[in-house]
Order: structure tokens, then C-alpha cells, then sequence
């Protein structure tokens, strides 16, 4: 029988509240059903949709169901799955129903989409109490094992009794993260970090350098992060980011190394290039993704060079390509809007294990929606997959890959969710804030200069910086040191960092 459809739902947005203890029957093993978008994670199809239809018939009775009194969440006590858990007065309810997707979604409100992307539909057993979302289904709902993202979710009763279908729906969108993988216990402990500190030339009348660097400085030391994958940090002057005429004013990159080593005390920092990747006066977007690191535990082996040689002058020029990807551009794009990578082979003085760091900063250009939008996504997931398959070519010993960078879109983008994020995932890397400890989650990574920040009234902030891995086993430790309220900003994006154990290879 086709049924119509009413809705009794308002729309809010709730935090994830205290879950109770995990205790699922051997019912719930059968409780998914599979039909188009109605996901099923039972035995079989038709064992799940018999026990859904059956519970169904015991309610005769075409009534709205009771208010839901309550829905919480938590992760698994597996990796990739999480807890739905509820209370009900269950007298008038066919079944229960689950939608899940990994960006918002609502039938109220206009500016939302009824369907968030991988959108799935899960009907429960009306007799259900709790319900765990396998790993196979939270990566079909955008949130596979070891991601770090998390799953958008509403829960509803259902009253199929008579003609139409009475919904009772719980009025918040809630959204859940699955468990974490957990991490190796081999291997030597190594903390990462990405940082994009605002340009000196960007920021030259309005947060002049100066005035920036030894808080910058002092993020990164604080942090104790020995790689630390920087954006923004470019090669001209540090007062307004163009010529450093010759030398007389320091470049913004020996800049911020000289702070960081006054503050450390020593001389133990350094950057893995100084200069242009690109011959001055040569048309080119951001030369600002670049690599520090503790020299006085890591050796930098990939032999980066800072110079070129010059034949007709018979001497080097202050800039080199070596250890840069070129990344890709849109058809209609001038030389002024290319950007480039930066990588480099490091080794562990003490134990010889080493590990590749990339740093990045993908295309910044959005639009509201339409083709633009999708055209900039689809950009920066090309980037994106121009440095994978670089650094796949380059690895051919398969040393650990630890990437940072701003990727300039969100998991929260209704268009792509993260485009570059998804195809770094399908390539094998790992979001480094699926981490067994977290911290700052709930703000986001990037604050636009505003003095207030708040927090995700969802419980997970918007990440336009990630921190990820490829060849290593779960994150031990993620921090995002966004602040709240801070009326002296260094940058408009905050410093996070990751503790992994990286393998010996």
C-alpha cells in the first residue's frame, strides 16, 4: 500500500549528549533493511525487512507516536561504528527510522538540501532500543574507518498503521563520529603539524608580519611538533612580501625561521627551502607551502636545493623547483594562478626510520553554488590527486607519508564534502583526527580574524586544515589549538598537530 507522508518535525541542531552503555540484543543483527536508499545491514535482505514488517503489524492502531524523549549517541566498541541509543513509548510506532549523511540536511529548512550527501535510510524494529551503525554503512553514509569524519543523523517514529504515515520526528539533527582505529604500538613517536601562518604580503596593512611572528613562533614551539608542514610562509620581503632587494630585507621565510629558533633557544629549526620555486619576475599563485623541522632529531636526506644555476652569469640564482609538485589549474587560468607543493625525505637520527612530509595549500576561489562551485571543487580534488600520484612515483621504498596542508573546503560542503579529503581516503591516507585523544574538535580550524570563534553546535567544527598518513596505523593524539576568543590574532588559521608512530621501513 502506498502511504502519504506527514511530518510533525521542527529543526534543530543538539551536541552529541552522554551515551549509555553499549548492550546490543541479537535482534538489532537484523535490523536494516535494503531498498534503493534504505540500507541494510543484516544477514540478509529479506531476513531484515520480514522483521521490521513483522513488528509492524502488531501496531493496529493509526496514531501519532509520542514525543521521542531523548536520542544520544557515542562511538562503537569497534572501529568505523557508532551508537545510536533512544527512549520511546514505542505503543503507536510501526518502526523506528534513522537517516544519515555526512553533510546537513532538512525538509524545513529552505536553505538545506532534503538529503544530505551519501545519504542513507535506515528502517529499526519498533521492539529496538539501541542501534549500531557498522563500519560498512558509515562509510556509505561518508564516514569510513579512520576518516575522522562524522556522520549527520536524524531519528524518527513511525506510525504505518493506516492510509498515511504519521512521523514523529526527534527535533534535532545530531551528528556521531564512528571509533577509531586503534593506533600501532611499534614505532618511534612522532608529532606533526600543519600551520598556515597569513602571509606577510597578504596581511602587510592590516597585520603587518612583524607584529605576528613571535606568537607564530611560539605556537610552534609550544606545540612540539618536530615536521611542521606551513602554509603561506613565502619567499619575499617580510614587511610586504615582494622583493627582498637583494638581501636587505629578510625574506618572510628566514623570518619566521630565525623566531622560532630565538624562541626554542638554538639553532635546531629549519626549513627545508628558503626561497622562490619559481625565477623572479615569473608569474606564479602562492610559493607559501613549506616544511620545517627539528634538525636536532630529524636529517633531511631528499637534497632539496634552494639555488639554480645561472650559465650566462656563472653564478646561482635564489630560487629552485627541486622537491615541488606543480599543481593543476583551471584551462582558463594565467601562469599567476599556480601553486605548488612541497615534499621532502626525512630520517629519525636516532633509529634511521624515515617518512616522507608534504605540505600544501590548494586553490583558494569558492562559489556560492552552481558550475563555479563545482569547478573550484573539482580542482582542488585534481591537486589533490597530482600529489598522491607524485608522491606514489617518488616513493618507491614506501616510507610513511605524513601530509599537512589547507585544502580550503570543509567536510561540511554540500557540494563535494571535501573533495580533496575523499580522494586522499581512497588512496590509502588516513585523517590523523581520527585519533584515540582529541582536542579543539568542536571549533574550526580557520577563524576569518574574527575575535570570537564558536563552537559547532553539532560537536565537530569545520576542518579546512587536515593532517593526514599513509602507511601508518591509527593516531595516537589530534589537537586543534583554535581559541575561542583572542583579540590578537597571529593568523586566521590555528596550528593543529597529530602524535603517530611511524613504522621502520
Amino acid at each position: 500500500m502506498q502511504h502519504a507522508r506527514m511530518d510533525i518535525r521542527t529543526d534543530r541542531v543538539a551536541g552529541p549528549r552522554p551515551a549509555v552503555r553499549r548492550k546490543i540484543a541479537a535482534l538489532l543483527t537484523a535490523s536494516l533493511v535494503l531498498t534503493g536508499s534504505i540500507t541494510l545491514a543484516a544477514p540478509s535482505a529479506a531476513a531484515g525487512a520480514a522483521k521490521v514488517k513483522q513488528q509492524a503489524k502488531k501496531v493496529k492502531t493509526s496514531r501519532l507516536p509520542a514525543p521521542i524523549k531523548s536520542v544520544k549517541s557515542k562511538p562503537g566498541k569497534k572501529p568505523g561504528t557508532a551508537v545510536i541509543s533512544w527512549k520511546a513509548d514505542n505503543t503507536f510506532v510501526s518502526y523506528f527510522e534513522l537517516e544519515l549523511a555526512s553533510t546537513s540536511f532538512s525538509k524545513k529548512i529552505k536553505t538545506l538540501p532534503n538529503k544530505g550527501l551519501d545519504y542513507r535510510k535506515v528502517k529499526i524494529p519498533r521492539t529496538a532500543k539501541k542501534f549500531t551503525i557498522s563500519e560498512k554503512l558509515a562509510a556509505k553514509a561518508g564516514a569510513p574507518v579512520g576518516s575522522g569524519s562524522h556522520i549527520i543523523f536524524r531519528f524518527a517514529a513511525v506510525n504505518a498503521a493506516g492510509k498515511k504515515k504519521l512521523v514523529r520526528a526527534f527535533p534535532y539533527q545530531q551528528a556521531v563520529h564512528t571509533a577509531p582505529v586503534t593506533p600501532a604500538k611499534t614505532g618511534i613517536k612522532l608529532r606533526f603539524a600543519s600551520y598556515n601562518v597569513a602571509s606577510s604580503r597578504a596581511t602587510a596593512t592590516t597585520r603587518p608580519w612583524n607584529t605576528r611572528k613571535a606568537k607564530v613562533a611560539a605556537n610552534i614551539v609550544k606545540s612540539k611538533a618536530d615536521v611542521v608542514m606551513l602554509q603561506e610562509v613565502g619567499p619575499g620581503n617580510e614587511i610586504d612580501g615582494t622583493s627582498p632587494n637583494g638581501g636587505a630585507i629578510p625574506k618572510q621565510t628566514e623570518s619566521l625561521e630565525k623566531a622560532v629558533n630565538s624562541i626554542a633557544g638554538g639553532s635546531s629549526y629549519k626549513l627545508v627551502k628558503r626561497n622562490a620555486y619559481k625565477a623572479p619576475g615569473t608569474l606564479s599563485a602562492s610559493q607559501g607551502a613549506r616544511i620545517l623541522y627539528n634538525s636536532a632529531r630529524l636529517a633531511e636526506i631528499s637534497q632539496c636545493a634552494d639555488q639554480t644555476w645561472w650559465p650566462e652569469k656563472q653564478r646561482y640564482r635564489e630560487y629552485s623547483d627541486t622537491c615541488t609538485i606543480t599543481l593543476p589549474t583551471l584551462k582558463s587560468d594565467t601562469k599567476s594562478a599556480e601553486r605548488r607543493a612541497v615534499y621532502a625525505l626525512f630520517e629519525d637520527r636516532a633509529t634511521g626510520t624515515k617518512f616522507w612530509a608534504v605540505s600544501a595549500h590548494l586553490d583558494p576561489r569558492k562559489a556560492p553554488k552552481g558550475k563555479k562551485a563545482k569547478q573550484y571543487d573539482k580542482l582542488r580534488g585534481r591537486q589533490m590527486t597530482t600529489i598522491i600520484s607524485t608522491m606514489d612515483r617518488l616513493n618507491t621504498q614506501h616510507h610513511p607519508i605524513l601530509f599537512g596542508g589547507d585544502i580550503n573546503i570543509s567536510q561540511y560542503n554540500q557540494t563535494s564534502g571535501a573533495l580533496p579529503h575523499r580522494k586522499a581516503m581512497k588512496a590509502g591516507y588516513q585523517d590523523a583526527s581520527a585519533a584515540k585523544k582529541r582536542q579543539g574538535v568542536r571549533l574550526p580550524t580557520s577563524n576569518q580574524w574574527m575575535v570570537k570563534v564558536k563552537p559547532s553546535s553539532m560537536g565537530y567544527g569545520p576542518r579546512i586544515d587536515v593532517l593526514m598518513t599513509k602507511g601508518i596505523i591509527g593516531s595516537l593524539r589530534y589537537v586543534n589549538t583554535m581559541k575561542r576568543v583572542d583579540k590578537s590574532r597571529e593568523s586566521d588559521h590555528a596550528l593543529i598537530h597529530a602524535t603517530v608512530r611511524v613504522p621502520g621501513t
